[in-house]
């Protein structure tokens, strides 16, 4: 996975694996395996490295635990929402 083209679509695909998701989010374990599901062979640490950069682009929010800081989980932004469906993704 190196062509801009296959980021993209592995980019798309997190925000539809995060839309299909509740508003609790997913961890990034979560999200690999629901991208591996679909067919997307990429390793964990670049789909969180893809979630960190759709966070600065405001598609996505990490969301922490009260409990434990380190756990964190993944949910898309109205912003990310609202890519989805002017795409005709969602």
């Amino acid at each position: 996975m190196s062509t801009p083209d296959e980021i993209d679509e592995l980019r798309e695909e997190i925000l539809l694996t995060l839309h299909a998701a509740s508003s609790r989010g997913l961890p990034v374990e979560v999200v690999s395996r629901g991208l591996s599901r679909a067919g997307y062979t990429a390793p964990e640490s670049l789909v969180h490295t893809q979630l960190e950069l759709l966070e600065r682009k405001g598609k996505v929010r990490k969301i922490s635990s009260a409990l434990n800081p380190a756990a964190h989980r993944w949910s898309l932004t109205d912003d990310g929402h609202r890519l989805l469906a002017e795409e005709g993704l969602a």
